[in-house]
């Protein structure tokens, strides 16, 4: 700003430092790190719209790559095997939309189909349904590229975002047109019960000035798993769904080796999100736009719903871009490139 070592009043005038746009918009503040002539226009999200009181912002930092966290949001069966204690506590809240992701309990082994849209992807988590007469069980994420996801519990919006190749920040955003769930008890109801409060994730080293703090998770202290709570029937031995999920992605390492990986059809999504990352990269490089650089946010939505024996979950969907199809069995179908 001042260059009062310099006897020249001009000299400031022609010292210039890089600026990107930045807003504040819906609790997050964005900024737009691309070339000044491609910047695309502000994208509007539906939880913009409502009030601050129906709103929670909340977030997380993971010691690991973003790919890594993102992974899990992508994975409909670890819900079932993972967050067992969770799924079973989430019926029991009242005001909460937690009891969507309850109702799925019972499958840990759904059938996926996935949609490459205009946008990224839909993936399609179907439970039951399997004979005539009986219902399915739909849950739908949409994900945007690079790194959006709509929840299929109608009311959360999450996004990966790298701080480095080794950190990352996971935003959540809960919301809803008329449940004021940013006032209290339900705000400190929510957070607690997905591990998202302040004390949950400090304790955990899971916040900006913990991260780097001694003491945090890893294969050492076990990543700071709780072994007299499994004796006592608790599950997975870790407070709750977010320290659930970071000490398994970060019981990879840094940045997973995915050359020694395995991957199962219920990882179906997981592949589409690789090659979505990849297909990305490449047309960048040759000079083309990123997928989903003007898809239009208030028309993507994560769903969850049952529907009768035969019917088609896309229509749940009718208002999204469906550019290709494929499908992955519960064992041995092959994925399609």
């Amino acid at each position: 700003m001042e260059t009062p070592n310099v006897p020249d009043p001009a000299f400031k005038r022609r010292v210039k430092a890089k600026a990107y746009p930045v807003r504040e918009k819906g609790g997050l503040i964005w900024a737009y790190l691309g070339p000044p002539e491609l910047e695309p226009a502000f994208p509007h999200y539906p939880w913009f719209d409502v009030p601050d009181s129906n709103r929670i912002n909340a977030y997380a930092v993971d010691n690991c790559n973003y790919v890594q966290v993102f992974e899990a949001l992508v994975d409909s069966s670890h819900l079932n095997i993972l967050h067992t204690d969770g799924l079973g506590a989430s019926s029991k809240l009242e005001n909460l939309n937690f009891a969507a992701a309850a109702d799925m309990a019972f499958d840990a082994g759904p059938r996926i189909e996935v949609d490459d849209t205009d946008f990224g992807f839909h993936y399609a988590a179907l439970r039951g349904g399997e004979s005539s007469g009986q219902d399915v069980h739909v849950r739908i994420t949409a994900v945007t590229a690079p790194f959006f996801v709509a929840n299929p519990n109608e009311d959360l919006w999450m996004c990966v975002v790298p701080i480095n190749d080794y950190q990352c920040v996971h935003f959540h955003v809960f919301f809803h047109p008329e449940r004021r769930m940013n006032e209290e008890p339900l705000r400190s109801k929510m957070l607690e019960h997905v591990g998202l409060d302040a004390e949950a994730l400090r304790n955990y080293n899971m916040t900006y000035d913990t991260v780097a703090a001694p003491g945090g998770p890893d294969r050492r202290n076990h990543f700071l798993q709780n072994r007299a709570s499994l004796k006592q029937g608790k599950f997975s031995g870790f407070h709750s769904f977010t320290q659930e999920d970071a000490a398994v992605v970060m019981s990879a390492g840094p940045i997973k080796d995915r050359t020694q990986e395995t991957l199962a059809p219920a990882d179906a999504a997981v592949m589409r999100y690789y090659r979505m990352m990849l297909q990305m990269a490449k047309s960048v490089a040759a000079g083309g736009s990123p997928i989903g650089v003007d898809a239009d946010p208030r028309r993507i939505q994560g769903r969850n719903a049952t529907l009768p024996h035969g019917s088609d979950w896309r229509g749940l969907v009718p208002g999204h871009r469906v550019t290709s199809r494929w499908r992955a069995a519960r064992e041995t179908e092959a994925i399609p490139s």
